[in-house]
């Protein structure tokens, strides 16, 4: 029976995993290219595992890591302000209310792919909700493309708000839709920590390791 755990991601060999998972994600498999001199400075580097990307978060992230066994085969992470701001706040105004009290983001979503039909984006999101809400926030935002996987960000509590989509890049394909996690409204997400913590009582999950 594959076991799944999510935990945060700290020594250096884990984060050159996530990176590379990114690249393998958006690179190799999407086709997708950082443009030069964005905002995020995201880019592709070499590493001792391959090409990997990184940008100027990566300093400042809390990444959090899905596995299958000791296999990262997902990742998403938390971002602070950096010199004032999130990474959306790089190319968009964010309504007001959010440039008060949010001050944390989601980005970076990557996930194996063959694993998309497994439980671990909800397992992700779950231990990070979880360690936000520990943390007692009250808002954290992201964007997504709609359909998918943005109505996935909603049916696990977050919000699509009533504001404009944008591009990150004129080339990107789609645009991206601004979504909210009302963290202080804990019952939009009690359907997801039922599902997971059904997973962990069953045995196919350990506990979330967010400490």
């Amino acid at each position: 029976m594959k076991l799944y755990s999510v935990r945060i991601l700290r020594g250096l060999e884990d984060k050159i995993l996530a990176q590379r998972l990114l690249y393998e994600v958006y690179v190799k498999e999407l086709g997708w290219i950082p443009p030069e001199g964005n905002p995020s400075n995201l880019k592709i580097q070499a590493s001792p595992l391959g090409n990997i990307m990184v940008d100027d978060y990566d300093s400042v992230s809390i990444q959090f890591g899905g596995f299958c066994g000791k296999k990262l085969i997902g990742i998403h992470r938390i971002i602070p302000r950096l010199n004032g701001r999130l990474d959306v706040e790089n190319y968009i105004e964010l309504p007001f209310f959010l440039q008060k009290d949010c001050h944390y983001e989601l980005n970076r979503l990557a996930i194996d792919i063959n694993f998309r039909k497994s439980p671990i984006f909800s397992l992700i999101i779950a231990a990070e909700i979880r360690y936000l809400i520990k943390c007692k926030f009250k808002y954290v935002i992201g964007t997504a493309i709609f359909p998918e996987p943005g109505s996935l960000f909603c049916k696990v509590g977050a919000t699509r708000i009533n504001f404009p989509e944008f591009k990150y890049h004129l080339s990107d394909p789609k645009p991206v839709s601004l979504v909210v996690l009302f963290l202080e409204e804990k019952e939009n997400f009690n359907r997801l920590f039922r599902v997971t913590d059904k997973l962990i009582q069953v045995g196919k999950v350990k506990q979330f390791d967010i400490d």
